[in-house]
């Protein structure tokens, strides 16, 4: 209906243009209403036509056409407009188009330069710095390659890809097979781009040759682009997201469908989605509880950024942001995670060679750890996105990429494994003195000793191991004198003269060479001390009593240092004097009291890095012990005298019992609230049973349950102190009295 509408204005509109400019190029006119409309494809079809009878098009024409053959994706006809055109009449949000499409040809250089020029005329784009450090970054490693060959599928895919996917014996993907048509005068299947809209479509896969493709999932009805497929381990649920109409505007929704008797039904939309913002491209962890998705919806870090969502019964958790290690100010695009956890994305945020490049990332520690590009062949210049492999054969690998031709059209490719016939050293590095491995220790093969002529380069895995391969280069490199040279942060730099001639035949030699590294000499630790507040993690109040101590060995109880809070929550500890190089001895910071769970936290590294005093920056708040029946007292949920509003404060305290319950998923509470003794009995029963009630609601709003919450009213009825009816007190008196308190059912 949308589209009929769209149709009928641009008609009108052109019919009174064509009578009021009637001496005006009619294509150049209907040019125009096309492009104000956002309508690229429509806008590039009459530029052009306008374009091959004159050569008189204005500066203002020729950059809205440049900008069309740019959001059409046909980088190559926009470079090649704007290279003739002066830069500086160019806008400078036109000028990232032209560096972005320079880019896309691999021309750094000038990219760099014009986006130079384009800073200079506007410092709003944040993206623009990033565009230059990413230029920089793909200058410096344009040689730099994965053992893999990239090898394009017979996959037909028109257009822009939403993905790929495997699936019983074959792949799932995203394409519109008759894109063949007039989609100018048809607008009923295309997008303002001149995209037709996408459809699901099967096809057999066996190394790299397809069948034909069929339509999949043809009783699921859609009316617009659908794509972004994931499956769950079983393959007998099924998500993607789907462009949907709501209000007049365009968002993009996730779905689940179910697979039974071989059809896909319940086609269901997931609770996670908005009317305001677009949830995408989901895929779905190997074991169905966690949900990745990609989305625009406010507080993230740039454009698009990825998140997750925990699974809790038959609904999906409260998306979390994945953070800023992994999201950018640009987009992050295509999660896709393994079957052994490893995520992998797309962003144009992070350094690449251009457009969207893929990147690695693993969960450790607690958060999300960016590896590294995936460099080429994975990467190219333009956009390579939606990497997928197959979770009974992890070899196979597949991912999108418009890297052929002018841009328009992304292609399936299969990576294919090189295998390694180059000449080849191995070792393992081991500490000179403790006899232990040294992981993350960089290793060079270098012609001289100083590296000036470095052949290959490594670094120790986790359990010491290196292997340098030789590139293939002229064989005189193998002749000359070669030195295998190592070095690590708190280590001396190691040097082994090896025999060049080992390395001749070109055959696949492989040579192991085991060596130690020492420590570098450290002064002695100067005696330290340590000091911070230690709170109540949910009710943020300062805790007494709390034994505070650094241990060498917590089995043992060797002990360095020990207090105990006071009233204020306060400790202070000295650590003595300790030989940095002696033994390195691993240090605890333990706190515990009772009624809490105890807390360890490693400071080794924090502790040994400087002689500066030591200043604390992880997390001392301690997590109450839950245990049925126990109340916990909030005097911080404020309210002002006789109203039940929440007010910023009280969010917030909120907040953290909100997080308790999502770590206690069977705990359930009674969330009583009280009032004063001002205004009369039953006014003040009424009114707390409201503050009780809006509390409960903010808790539900955040994905709590609403059975595992009894919200109850007491009003005046449990004063805490002496002001009873009749009783003169100060307001700090009377608002002890306000108060919510949590009890544990």
């Amino acid at each position: 209906m949308q589209k009929l509408r769209f149709i009928y204005i641009i008609i009108s509109l052109l019919l009174i243009i064509q009578d009021v400019f009637a001496q005006t190029d009619e294509n150049e006119v209907k040019a125009e209403v096309f492009y104000n409309a956002g309508d690229f494809h429509g806008a590039l079809h009459y530029y052009k036509a306008f374009s091959s009878r004159t050569s008189n098009l204005s500066d203002f024409s020729k950059i809205k056409m440049a900008n069309c053959f740019y959001f059409t994706r046909d980088y190559i006809s926009a470079l090649e407009l704007l290279k003739k055109m002066d830069e500086n009449f160019i806008p400078d949000s036109v000028l990232v188009y032209f560096a972005k499409s320079l880019i896309y040809k691999e021309e750094y250089e000038r990219a760099i330069a014009v986006l130079e020029k384009a800073k200079i005329k506007s410092s709003k784009n944040k993206m623009i710095d990033v565009y230059i450090e990413n230029c920089n970054w793909a200058q410096k490693n344009k040689n730099e390659t994965a053992n893999y060959k990239a090898e394009k599928t017979e996959i037909i895919n028109i257009g822009q890809s939403f993905g790929t996917q495997f699936y019983d014996k074959g792949l799932v993907f995203s394409t519109a097979l008759d894109e063949g048509k007039d989609y100018l005068n048809n607008y009923k299947f295309a997008d303002n781009a001149g995209r037709a809209f996408k459809k699901l479509y099967y096809a057999s896969y066996n190394d790299g040759k397809t069948g034909k493709p069929v339509l999949f999932a043809s009783g699921l009805k859609y009316d617009y682009h659908q794509g972004g497929i994931s499956f769950s381990a079983d393959y007998k649920t099924m998500y993607f997201s789907e462009n949907v109409i709501v209000n007049n505007k365009s968002v993009f929704k996730i779905y689940k469908a179910e697979k039974k008797n071989n059809k896909w039904v319940n086609k269901q939309e997931l609770n996670i989605n908005s009317n305001e913002y677009s949830c995408a491209q989901p895929t779905v962890s190997y074991d169905g509880s966690q949900l990745y998705f990609v989305s625009d919806m406010p507080g993230g870090q740039g454009g698009k950024d990825i998140y997750v969502s925990k699974k809790e019964g038959t609904k999906w958790g409260a998306p979390v942001n994945l953070g800023e290690k992994i999201n950018t100010k640009g987009d992050e695009v295509f999660p896709f995670v393994n079957k052994n956890g490893i995520l992998y994305f797309s962003s144009d945020g992070h350094p690449g060679f251009g457009g969207l490049d893929i990147q690695t990332a693993v969960w450790g520690n607690n958060e999300w750890v960016l590896l590294k590009n995936r460099m080429k062949p994975f990467n190219s210049s333009a956009d390579d996105f939606a990497m997928v492999s197959s979770f009974e054969d992890p070899s196979q690998i597949l991912l999108s990429s418009n890297r052929e031709g002018n841009g328009q059209n992304d292609f399936i490719y299969r990576l294919i494994k090189l295998a390694v016939l180059n000449d080849t050293i191995r070792g393992i590095i081991k500490n000179a003195v403790t006899g232990y491995v040294i992981p993350e220790a960089a290793v060079f093969l270098s012609s001289d000793t100083l590296q000036t002529d470095t052949i290959a380069s490594s670094k120790t895995d986790i359990n010491g191991a290196y292997m340098l391969v030789f590139p293939k280069q002229d064989e005189s490199v193998f002749r000359q004198n070669l030195y295998i040279i190592a070095s690590g942060e708190n280590f001396d730099k190691q040097i082994m003269k090896i025999d060049a001639l080992d390395f001749e035949s070109h055959k696949g030699v492989t040579k192991k060479h085991n060596f130690t590294m020492k420590d570098k000499p450290k002064k002695k630790q100067k005696p330290r001390s340590i000091s911070g507040v230690i709170k109540d993690a949910l009710t943020d109040k300062n805790l007494k009593g709390v034994s505070v101590f650094v241990l060498v060995d917590e089995l043992t109880g060797d002990t360095l240092a020990y207090t105990i809070t006071n009233d204020a929550g306060e400790y202070n500890l000295t650590i003595p004097q300790l030989a940095y190089n002696e033994e390195k001895k691993e240090l605890l910071f333990v706190i515990e009291r009772e009624g809490y769970e105890k807390k360890t936290i490693n400071i080794t590294e924090d502790f040994y890095e400087s002689d500066k005093p030591f200043i604390p920056d992880f997390d001392v708040s301690m997590k109450i012990e839950i245990k049925k029946e126990m109340v916990i007292e909030f005097h911080n949920i404020y309210f002002d005298y006789g109203k039940a509003d929440l007010n910023a404060p009280s969010i917030e305290v909120l907040e953290r019992i909100v997080k308790v319950m999502q770590e206690n998923n069977t705990m359930s509470i009674e969330l009583s609230a009280h009032t004063d003794s001002r205004s009369d009995s039953e006014s003040n029963k009424k009114l707390s049973q409201k503050r009780a009630d809006n509390a409960r609601d903010y808790l539900v709003s955040k994905g709590i349950p609403v059975n595992r919450i009894v919200a109850k009213g007491y009003g005046e009825s449990q004063l805490r102190n002496h002001c009873k009816d009749g009783v003169t007190c100060s307001e700090e008196e009377h608002a002890v009295n306000r108060r919510i308190e949590v009890k544990v059912l």
